[in-house]
């Protein structure tokens, strides 16, 4: 059985059946709970006229090109309008803004920004992993996960968006994550949700 995600659109996709609940509560006759999302982010699209990944997903380019060596990559600011689910310029966001720090000062960078927040009485997240979570100790920091582990990453990724939802931040700084392998999905739904607010730092 394929079906689309089950979520609204614009929000983080659920990954375990309580976040279908929360919204499509009344929208839908039932929901069979299979227990949490194995992966986690959603599937690899394709133009198959073009050759063209549309949006990537757990089964990667590389992968795709053992098949079809043709085979490449787009990008949302190649295209006039979106042509998948998934390539609006915003998407997968929660309530809370996000923006996206990276770089080799990126926890620095970071620890200013939030100092700067909270002198305005802003409520702030950290999207971390497990190996810099201890830096961040004034605000809500949660771990998606190691980031050795991609396919950690992402079965955790929208989940921990909706729990930042959960606990009411304004704002949602995240590290960036590596790009190699389910990497790029990985932060194409980052950029995504973030309306691809970045620093460079």
């Amino acid at each position: 059985m394929a079906a689309p995600s089950a979520n609204s659109s614009g929000k983080p996709s659920p990954t375990i059946a309580k976040r279908v609940f929360e919204d499509l509560n009344g929208k839908i006759d039932g929901i069979i709970d299979g227990g949490k999302c194995d992966i986690g982010i959603e599937s690899t699209v394709v133009d198959v006229a073009t050759l063209t990944i549309l949006r990537p997903g757990f089964i990667t380019e590389s992968m795709l090109q053992e098949v079809v060596p043709e085979i490449k990559s787009t990008s949302i600011f190649e295209q006039d309008k979106p042509r998948s689910p998934g390539m609006k310029y915003t998407h997968y966001s929660p309530n809370a803004q996000v923006q996206i720090v990276q770089g080799e000062n990126s926890i620095e960078t970071i620890k200013t920004l939030i100092k700067q927040d909270l002198s305005q009485n802003k409520r702030i997240g950290v999207l971390a992993t497990d190996e810099t979570l201890h830096n961040f100790k004034n605000v809500t920091a949660l771990s998606v996960g190691s980031q050795h582990n991609l396919e950690e990453i992402a079965s955790s990724f929208f989940e921990i968006l909706r729990r930042f939802d959960d606990l009411g931040v304004d704002k949602i700084y995240s590290l960036s994550f590596s790009q190699k392998g389910i990497g790029e999905a990985i932060m194409n739904r980052l950029e995504k949700s973030a309306g691809y607010n970045i620093i460079n730092c």
